[in-house]
């Protein structure tokens, strides 16, 4: 998809919970993010520090957790570019989206389906502390199945 894309990996959410699904802090969260946006990443030539951060994560609600380090990078720095997911609180209804995919500066992904009808699980609404309209863009987000499996430990 991406030929001559260069990859820098932090794994952060590395617990598993009850229902088995990857858990994990927000320091957790904060520490990938920033290791990710300021360090060398570089092998042969490559990108120095991550101009895009996918973060398939998020908290339900607003939270602020990530928002000053996401601001720093993206406004002050403007060397980041964050890319989250909006959340799987649809079926509660609007505005249930989760951070970071909710801040107004990251681009929020919500998900639809093969006939890109979106996802009942897919959350939208406004987002009301920065009024960011969500999502921002949709992608495939329903019947998703993965070449292989990542096993942390």
């Amino acid at each position: 998809m991406a030929p001559g894309a260069d990859l820098a990996v932090a794994a952060v959410l590395t617990q598993r919970n009850n229902e088995g699904q990857f858990s994990g802090s927000l320091a957790q969260i904060l520490g990938g993010f920033n290791w990710l946006v300021s360090h060398n990443h570089a092998s042969g030539g490559g990108i120095s520090k991550c101009p895009v951060v996918n973060a398939s994560l998020g908290g339900q609600g607003y939270r602020d957790y990530l928002y000053s380090s996401v601001e720093t990078q993206h406004t002050t720095l403007r060397s980041s570019l964050m890319v989250a997911a909006i959340g799987n609180f649809g079926n509660n209804g609007v505005n249930n989206h989760g951070s970071p995919g909710n801040y107004d500066l990251t681009i929020g992904v919500g998900a639809v389906d093969a006939n890109r009808i979106a996802a009942p699980f897919s959350d939208w609404g406004i987002e009301s502390t920065h009024m960011a309209l969500q999502p921002d863009i949709c992608a495939p987000g329903v019947k998703i199945y993965a070449s292989f499996e990542f096993r942390v430990g």
